[in-house]
């Protein structure tokens, strides 16, 4: 199978692309009968009991590690209390040049549940699949962090 976001091949099994992040959506089971897989065996997933020992299937998305900009080749590792800035914090030499960013533009945390980035009252704000940060919101694998609505990042 390919990720529908960057066609990368993944295992049919996986629940998000090791290459960017996207969650993968299993297509919808078709009947058997009218096709001509018959033999095939075609589950609906919502008819499968997850149970919680299954080697395959996580009941928790795996943790984010990294924000990666394929636009610009950026790549954040994430790293807790860490400052996103064009002139402060743990990034600027990745983030010196975008002239969009606040000189602190926004901050890390890691939580119990996961990752939250803060925006800090930057000019061009930070946004979490279009959701403006105002001023705490959490992410997770394949969500799309945006800063100061130009670079758009991908969480991995």
């Amino acid at each position: 199978m390919n990720c529908p976001y960057c066609n990368s091949q993944i295992d049919n099994r996986s629940l998000y692309c090791d290459q960017c992040g996207t969650k993968i959506t299993p297509p919808k089971a078709h009947n058997p009968v009218n096709s001509n897989n018959i033999g095939e065996d075609v589950y609906d997933l919502e008819d499968i009991e997850i149970l919680s020992d299954n080697p395959y299937i996580s009941p928790l998305p795996p943790t984010p590690s990294r924000l990666v900009c394929q636009k610009y080749g950026m790549e954040i590792k994430l790293s807790d209390g860490a400052i996103i800035g064009r002139t402060q914090g743990a990034y600027t030499s990745i983030l010196g040049k975008c002239k969009y960013l606040s000189s602190k533009h926004a901050s890390l945390k890691r939580t119990s549940d996961g990752w939250t980035i803060t925006d800090l009252d930057s000019t061009n704000g930070t946004t979490v699949n279009g959701r403006t940060c105002h001023p705490t919101l959490p992410f997770y694998i394949g969500d799309k962090v945006c800063l100061a609505v130009y670079y758009e990042f991908i969480v991995l």
